[in-house]
């Protein structure tokens, strides 16, 4: 027997599973199917429990069919291999049960995006994360997955936020997916969520610190990021010190991770193949602002890696970029066997500033008068207005060029809608 029939029907009532453990229980008039959700780490996880909590006090057993189980304060949920207290209660809830539903939100210092975390190949599962109306679906790599011996109904987590914080947007996601979810159960009479996209994701590709500091991730939970694009920086507090973490994948922020830490993953993206120009469109849709942003045919752009700023002219008849360097000579090799540089880069005003930089790798490029050279090539952040990408760059002498470097088209974003006849259109430049 399931522990909701401990409360008559078209009544609500608090039971108690075992010890200290409670439940409430609204229970409709009408029979029907039973759904639970559970809040795991309580009031430590403040934004789940008052989802919870509200979701509880806002049902009216006359307007429902079925029942619904709430466990707004724990317990935690079983691990496999691990002891259980609570596993007799546990299997209990799930008995008959259409839906146990974990509402979770990451450890403090981490922020999610609202996302579902199931066994993927467990049909009855995924049809309850569709029911949330949850836009990505993973598997379980954030938070591992419940014990299944121990909770036997279709089974997901919820995950959004950061716990140990109360936010209304995170209790407000929590409390819609619910409803959708009753609402699809044929519980409530509601609209299911339909979420504009719905996209399985397989894998998390992660944004390692490589080493310790202060991390500030400039992407957000929930943001698409491209291939490239800076996710992070880490290093003491300055313009110069801190190095840039660029994504290793396209896909959507999944978590992000700030602050003073010692190293491991500071932002996960749920990496998309297929699905990427639904997610893009989705983006684009939700944007406030136009998608494009309009630059000259020169803009003057910044290398904050480098420490520069400067002048650069706009080529899309370039393939790569180039970099006018003063001097330049070899500085021995790196940790991982690449040759080093010392350079003199330009700095503005007549001025040079001295950088020690890794070659990646050398190229022939023939420039517009048909002469080959051989340049050695580079990686750094290349910001351009409000975006930052990792690109490569070669180097060179530009001293008889205007303009100290050359952006070519692969350094440039999708975003970007360039003015043959006008210069300097960005904020700030010029």
């Amino acid at each position: 027997m399931n522990p909701v029939e401990l409360v008559p029907p078209g009544e609500r009532g608090e039971i108690r599973l075992a010890g200290e453990l409670r439940a409430w229980v609204v229970r409709g008039v009408r029979p029907g199917p039973i759904v639970w959700a559970w809040a795991p780490r309580g009031l430590s996880d403040p934004s789940m429990a008052q989802a919870v909590g509200e979701l509880r006090d806002r049902l009216h057993p006359e307007e429902l069919t079925g029942a619904v189980g709430l466990l707004p304060d724990g317990p935690p949920p079983p691990i496999d291999r691990e002891a259980y207290p609570w596993a007799a209660p546990i299997r209990a809830i799930s008995s008959g049960a259409a839906a146990v539903v974990l509402l979770e939100s990451m450890l403090p210092g981490y922020q999610a995006a609202a996302h579902v975390a199931l066994d993927l190949d467990d049909k009855p599962s995924r049809a309850i994360a569709r029911g949330l109306g949850a836009s990505y679906l993973a598997p379980h790599l954030v938070t591992p997955p419940p014990n299944r011996a121990i909770v036997t109904a279709p089974t997901v987590v919820w995950l959004d936020g950061e716990s140990e914080r109360l936010e209304r947007a995170v209790i407000d996601r929590a409390g819609r997916a619910l409803r959708s979810l009753l609402a699809t159960l044929g519980m409530i009479d509601e609209l299911p969520i339909e979420p504009p996209v719905r996209v399985v994701l397989k894998a998390i590709a992660d944004v390692d610190a490589g080493g310790a500091g202060l991390v500030e991730p400039v992407v957000t939970p929930g943001a698409l990021v491209r291939l490239g694009e800076v996710a992070a920086y880490l290093g003491e507090p300055g313009l110069y010190g801190r190095r840039a973490l660029c994504a290793p994948a396209t896909g959507v922020v999944l978590y992000a991770r700030s602050g003073q830490l010692t190293g491991g993953s500071v932002v996960g993206i749920g990496k998309l193949k297929r699905a990427l120009p639904s997610v893009m469109r989705t983006h684009a849709s939700a944007k406030a602002e136009p998608a494009w942003i309009e630059i000259g045919w020169c803009e003057r752009v910044a290398l904050p890696e480098l420490g520069v700023t400067l002048k650069a002219k706009i080529d899309t008849g370039a393939r790569s970029s180039a970099l006018h360097v003063v001097s330049m000579r070899e500085a021995g090799v790196s940790p991982a066997g690449r040759p080093l540089l010392d350079l003199e880069v330009p700095a503005g005003r007549g001025r040079s500033r001295p950088v020690r930089v890794e070659v990646i790798e050398h190229t022939q490029v023939r420039d517009s008068g048909g002469h080959a050279e051989r340049r050695p090539v580079i990686e750094t952040v290349l910001r351009l207005g409000g975006l930052e990408r990792r690109v490569r760059v070669t180097l060179t002498f530009r001293g008889d060029m205007r303009f100290p470097m050359l952006v070519g088209r692969t350094a440039l974003a999708p975003e970007f809608r360039i003015h043959p006849t006008r210069r300097f259109l960005l904020r700030g430049s010029g």
